[in-house]
């Protein structure tokens, strides 16, 4: 990125505060620098070249560059040195610096030390995610669904007993459902009717438009019993999010639904009329009462706003406890807490963080290849998925599993060229290595034969696998399935409170530095100081304390503890 002169002073690793007016120290330095010679007018005719970025009064310019408004000058003038020998690395900075003489940086600083503008660079706090829709195509759904109205009423919110409300509905779950009824894979014969009259176009405008609007409280309830409802609704909460509502945007939300159209749908679910092997599969246990008090349970509850994400992660600092928030999405399939007992799914408890980030990822980035995962992990930000590997990774295992087919004294001898790189008993002390401890046996089968089959790259994997008949998978997977999981060596991300404790020795109090050469940082903004940690991480920027400083930092930790300086007053 390059920035004009400006940028030259945006100097500090981690910029300053400002208060209304500087305190008196800084006072004091600004006088003293005053009187030492520096020219404040000809301070402010050098900085009109910083407007753009800065701003006028040093304290609003482009979003992420650093406020300068009432920075020690000492400070400012050691910073622009740096840029003009070197030690700091921007080639902009360095060509605009080294424009200036001495004189001209005595008087910038000066100028910009002087002013005395509030800080206020704090990002706006995380709300909960609402999505978004483009007016335009809100607009063109709103007309096309027109002839929707009489049935699912004017803003989606069903005017009928046993027609559901499709306000709220996310917009691609939407899209397949309404296809489904065109293609014929579900039937009715009233949706039928628009098989002809609907074109691709404007179902995406009524997607749009549907998932905008608010649904409300329905006043079609089932017959069922609520708080019964409530007791099983559990395994619905890992795809249908807590209280129904989702944040997967395959899954539809069913909290506030018309009850007695909950009722129709999962018995179809249940008699096997609607096709779909998970709800098939967790319906097939469940008596026509019990769905009638889930239907009651969901239809009673509060809907959450369009596209809102209900896991919605607390303004606290708290990456395990907001990972175990998203972890309700998980659970359907892999089980509280992440001990699955589903055959075939793979338990996440105690893997390793690192390598669970990297596998999510994979699954979102398509680097692997599985559509209900892909479908599951795809809205979540690096952040999300940071949160929710570092959540499984400190979950204690369940027990051991007994679904292994094979011989497990055969599959000890047969398992030593694994643990080479699984560790031993499949305790892997490498982080980019899976524990294979406790493993679900039927998942491991399943991918040591993707290996196998090339279907999952990996070339070791596929050397290591490709000559094993099912009988030795069998008593391999049987070994490691009896293996208790050790819990993986992971550092926990440090509360922003307690780093700044450690920043505060050298820029004071709250952030509030009284050392000349030392920048303040409270009140300062938030991208600009997290860019400057990253910076002095990887060593962009040359300052060995500031590296030691950093470099053990993760990136939720610097973004958090530059959100806790920006928020200072």
């Amino acid at each position: 990125m390059k920035y004009p002169l400006t940028m030259m002073l945006a100097l500090a690793a981690l910029s300053a505060c400002q208060n209304e007016t500087p305190p008196p120290q800084a006072k004091a330095e600004q006088a003293a620098s005053t009187e030492s010679g520096a020219d404040l007018a000809a301070g402010k005719t050098l900085a009109e070249k910083c407007v753009e970025c800065h701003g006028s009064d040093g304290a609003s310019g482009k979003k992420g560059v650093p406020f300068l408004a009432g920075q020690n000058a000492r400070y400012l003038t050691g910073a622009l040195h740096t840029y003009v020998n070197g030690t700091r690395k921007h080639d902009a900075m360095k060509a605009a610096a080294q424009t200036l003489n001495e004189r001209d940086i005595v008087n910038i600083a000066a100028y910009y030390a002087q002013l005395t503008t509030p800080w206020k660079g704090a990002a706006p706090p995380p709300a909960a995610k609402v999505r978004s829709f483009d007016k335009t195509t809100v607009a063109a759904g709103q007309s096309s669904s027109r002839h929707c109205d009489s049935c699912h009423g004017a803003d989606g919110n069903s005017t009928r007993a046993g027609v559901p409300s499709l306000a709220g509905l996310q917009p691609e779950y939407f899209t397949k459902a309404l296809n489904a009824y065109l293609t014929g894979e579900r039937t009715d014969p009233i949706m039928s009717v628009f098989k002809e009259s609907l074109d691709k176009q404007e179902i995406k405008t009524m997607a749009a438009y549907y998932a905008s609007q608010q649904r409300g409280k329905t006043r079609f309830l089932s017959k069922g019993n609520s708080e019964a409802g409530k007791s099983k609704a559990g395994a619905c909460g890992g795809c249908h999010g807590a209280g129904g509502n989702s944040i997967n945007p395959a899954m539809p939300s069913l909290a506030g639904q018309n009850g007695p159209y909950l009722e129709i749908v999962l018995l179809a679910y249940r008699g096997g009329q609607r096709k779909d092997s998970m709800m098939q599969a967790a319906m097939s246990n469940l008596q026509p009462k019990d769905l009638r008090d889930l239907a009651a349970y969901f239809a009673n509850q509060e809907p959450h706003a369009p596209g809102a994400n209900a896991a919605a992660l607390s303004d606290k600092f708290d990456p395990v406890g907001d990972g175990a928030r998203l972890a309700l999405n998980c659970a359907g399939c892999h089980g509280d807490k992440g001990n699955s007992t589903t055959p075939g799914v793979p338990s996440l408890s105690r893997l390793h963080s690192d390598y669970l980030t990297t596998a999510i990822k994979a699954y979102r980035d398509s680097g692997r290849n599985n559509a209900t995962m892909k479908n599951f992990v795809l809205n979540l930000s690096d952040s999300d998925i940071v949160k929710l590997a570092l959540y499984y990774a400190t979950q204690e295992p369940a027990g051991k599993s007994s679904r292994f087919k094979g011989d497990a004294t055969a599959g000890e001898k047969l398992a030593g060229t694994c643990n080479g790189c699984h560790g031993d008993k499949g305790n892997s002390a490498v982080a980019a290595t899976p524990t294979l401890a406790g493993q679900d046996p039927v998942y491991l089968v399943a991918a040591i034969k993707h290996y196998a089959g090339g279907t999952r790259a990996h070339a070791d994997m596929q050397n290591a696998v490709k000559d094993l008949k099912d009988q030795d998978l069998n008593n391999i997977t049987a070994y490691f399935a009896i293996q208790t999981p050790v819990k993986p060596g992971i550092r926990l991300p440090e509360a922003p409170e307690a780093l700044a404790e450690k920043c505060d020795r050298c820029h004071g109090e709250n952030g509030h530095s009284t050392e000349p050469v030392k920048p303040r940082l409270s009140g300062q903004v938030e991208a600009y100081l997290g860019q400057a940690l990253r910076s002095y991480k990887n060593g962009a920027r040359d300052n060995t304390m500031m590296h030691a400083m950093s470099d053990v930092l993760s990136d939720m930790e610097i973004d958090a503890l530059a959100a806790y300086y920006a928020r200072k007053p």
